[in-house]
Protein backbone atom coordinates (compact mmCIF):
# COMPACT_ATOMS: atom_id res chain seq x y z
CA UNK A 1 0.00 0.00 0.00
CA UNK A 2 1.94 2.60 1.50
CA UNK A 3 5.66 0.58 -0.07
CA UNK A 4 7.10 3.60 -1.95
CA UNK A 5 7.10 5.34 1.76
CA UNK A 6 8.86 2.15 2.88
CA UNK A 7 6.35 1.61 5.89
CA UNK A 8 5.38 -1.26 6.83
CA UNK A 9 3.84 -1.56 10.32
CA UNK A 10 -0.02 -0.60 10.41
CA UNK A 11 -0.83 1.09 13.79
CA UNK A 12 -4.27 2.39 15.77
CA UNK A 13 -3.87 5.29 18.40
CA UNK A 14 -6.81 6.39 20.07
CA UNK A 15 -6.71 9.06 21.82
CA UNK A 16 -8.34 11.91 24.69
CA UNK A 17 -8.50 15.28 23.09
CA UNK A 18 -9.01 18.39 25.79
CA UNK A 19 -12.15 19.74 25.72
CA UNK A 20 -12.28 22.12 22.01
CA UNK A 21 -8.83 20.59 20.71
CA UNK A 22 -9.94 18.04 18.39
CA UNK A 23 -10.01 20.50 15.44
CA UNK A 24 -6.20 21.53 16.54
CA UNK A 25 -5.69 17.86 17.00
CA UNK A 26 -7.19 16.56 13.35
CA UNK A 27 -4.83 19.62 11.72
CA UNK A 28 -1.70 18.08 13.84
CA UNK A 29 -2.91 14.59 12.30
CA UNK A 30 -3.30 16.05 8.64
CA UNK A 31 0.26 16.83 8.93
CA UNK A 32 1.87 13.57 9.50
CA UNK A 33 2.69 11.73 6.23
CA UNK A 34 2.17 8.68 8.40
CA UNK A 35 -1.59 9.18 8.97
CA UNK A 36 -3.57 7.66 6.56
CA UNK A 37 -7.14 8.66 8.49
CA UNK A 38 -8.67 10.51 11.37
CA UNK A 39 -11.90 9.59 12.81
CA UNK A 40 -13.74 11.71 14.95
CA UNK A 41 -15.55 9.22 17.56
CA UNK A 42 -18.31 10.02 20.16
CA UNK A 43 -17.37 8.84 23.66
CA UNK A 44 -14.23 8.23 24.86
CA UNK A 45 -11.79 7.91 23.21
CA UNK A 46 -12.16 11.68 20.55
CA UNK A 47 -10.72 10.20 17.93
CA UNK A 48 -9.09 7.44 16.05
CA UNK A 49 -6.02 7.40 13.82
CA UNK A 50 -4.87 4.63 11.63
CA UNK A 51 -0.64 5.37 9.95
CA UNK A 52 1.49 3.44 8.70
CA UNK A 53 5.17 3.65 9.77
CA UNK A 54 8.52 1.47 8.92
CA UNK A 55 9.20 -0.35 13.10
CA UNK A 56 8.70 0.20 16.05
CA UNK A 57 10.86 3.60 16.47
CA UNK A 58 9.28 5.24 13.82
CA UNK A 59 5.58 4.50 15.47
CA UNK A 60 6.94 5.80 19.03
CA UNK A 61 8.31 9.26 16.78
CA UNK A 62 4.79 9.64 15.28
CA UNK A 63 3.12 8.87 18.61
CA UNK A 64 5.38 11.65 20.97
CA UNK A 65 4.84 14.08 18.10
CA UNK A 66 1.23 13.89 18.07
CA UNK A 67 1.21 13.90 21.74
CA UNK A 68 3.20 17.17 21.82
CA UNK A 69 -0.04 18.87 19.73
CA UNK A 70 -0.71 20.45 23.39
CA UNK A 71 -4.42 19.20 23.10
CA UNK A 72 -4.43 14.86 23.82
CA UNK A 73 -5.00 14.27 27.81
CA UNK A 74 -4.55 10.39 26.42
CA UNK A 75 -3.03 7.48 24.46
CA UNK A 76 -3.91 4.14 23.69
CA UNK A 77 -1.74 2.73 20.52
CA UNK A 78 -2.54 -0.51 18.87
CA UNK A 79 -0.74 -2.43 16.59
CA UNK A 80 -2.19 -4.07 13.79
CA UNK A 81 -0.73 -8.20 13.52
CA UNK A 82 -3.05 -9.16 10.76
CA UNK A 83 -6.74 -7.16 8.76
CA UNK A 84 -9.49 -8.91 6.46
CA UNK A 85 -11.80 -6.18 4.24
CA UNK A 86 -14.32 -6.64 2.57
CA UNK A 87 -14.08 -7.41 -1.07
CA UNK A 88 -10.26 -7.63 -1.14
CA UNK A 89 -9.90 -11.36 -2.02
CA UNK A 90 -7.93 -12.52 1.21
CA UNK A 91 -8.67 -14.75 3.77
CA UNK A 92 -7.15 -13.66 7.33
CA UNK A 93 -4.37 -15.72 8.72
CA UNK A 94 -3.10 -16.04 12.58
CA UNK A 95 0.29 -17.48 11.40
Amino acid sequence: MLAHLGLKLAARTRRRVQERGVAEFIQAVTGQPEALEVLTIAGDPDALVRMRVDNVQHLQHVVDGLRRTGRVVGTRTLVVLSSWRRGDGTVPTTE
